[in-house]
């Protein structure tokens, strides 16, 4: 034998060893990130699980609770009254024929504040000619350039007009 065939031979000697023994280490690297891998997702199963019965007791509970409200929404439909009050009164409509008795009974109206008669409310309108509702309308178009008539038609109800004096206005005046 030969000193170059002994090289060889200790050469592929040493590879196979060498090749071998990084081979088990791996494997018993891979083997513990892997037991420790699936330990952590049996562990989130499991609390998964245990999450999911909890949830189940909880909506068992609940569709309970909801097919006990069904059975007395049932019995309430059933015992509705059949006479019902209307909901709006009836208005009646009244012709005075001369202005001047329209012009006292309005102004005995606003002088007498809120009439009630037989626990409702009865408001007065004037019922106005054609011709008068026709010239107030076009004043009420000429008016409503005014700042005043633009903020009431900006504002649909006193909520949203509080919220903007609260946002715009306050702001402004407790900078002063």
């Amino acid at each position: 034998m030969d000193v170059t065939d002994l090289k060889a031979e200790i050469l592929t000697t040493l590879e196979a060893d060498i090749a071998m023994l990084i081979g088990s280490e791996l494997k018993a690297a891979v083997a513990d990130d892997f037991q420790n891998i699936t330990a952590a997702i049996r562990s989130d199963v499991e609390t998964m699980k245990a999450t999911v019965l909890h949830m189940e007791q909880g909506l068992s509970s609940c569709s309970d609770d909801v097919s006990s409200l069904l059975t007395k929404v049932g019995k309430l439909e059933m015992e509705r009254p059949t006479a019902q009050k209307p909901r709006r009164q009836t208005l009646g409509h009244r012709k005075v024929h001369y202005y001047q008795d329209c012009a006292d009974i309005l102004r005995c109206a606003r002088e007498s504040g809120q009439l009630r008669f037989n626990g409702t409310d009865i408001s007065i309108f004037p019922d106005y000619p054609p011709s008068v509702v026709q010239a107030r309308s076009a004043f009420g178009e000429h008016g409503s350039g005014s700042p005043i008539m633009e903020l009431k038609k900006r504002f649909q109800n006193p909520g949203e007009a509080m919220a903007y004096v609260k946002a715009k206005i306050l702001p402004d005046f407790l900078k002063d």
